[in-house]
């Protein structure tokens, strides 16, 4: 209902997230704050905070390169299913970024410059989600 001051903050930050992609829709505000000082340009929301630092832009290319990583995983699945070792390497590196986009609608640590611990470990998912799949070359799938 938006009664308890924590909802209340997370409901501006929202608010101001969105003024903030009006005003700036295509590249965003960069990484050094809000231009405006009546904006809060931080936001408890991964996608938010992407499309309000690198605008609609990034967050386009962010969405593309997940979607593209998850349709070459499910091309590479049918070679994966077939080994018992890749076939679980496989769905732990695509359960853990799944894990991770699910959980940027509630936290922006994979995204904040300030927690570079939490974007290596989205990013290194992705890679050997890749590498993994290089695995199978050999069986019918390109790097």
């Amino acid at each position: 209902q938006g009664e308890d001051l924590a909802t209340q903050m997370r409901i501006g930050e929202i608010t101001d997230s969105l003024a903030l992609i009006q005003e700036f829709p295509v590249f965003g505000i960069g990484f050094t704050g809000s231009p405006r000082i009546d904006l809060y340009s931080s936001v408890a929301n991964l996608y938010l905070l992407i499309a309000n630092q690198i605008g609609l832009v990034g967050l386009g290319l962010f969405a593309v390169t997940m979607i593209a990583m998850f349709a070459y995983g499910a091309r590479a699945w049918r070679y994966a299913k077939d080994d018992p070792d890749l076939d679980s390497i496989h769905l732990g590196y695509h359960a853990a970024v799944v894990a991770v986009l699910v959980n940027g609608v509630g936290d922006f640590y994979f995204f904040r410059i300030d927690y570079q611990a939490s974007i290596l470990l989205l990013w290194l998912s992705v890679s050997l989600i890749e590498e993994g799949m290089c695995r199978v070359r050999a069986t019918g799938v390109s790097c």
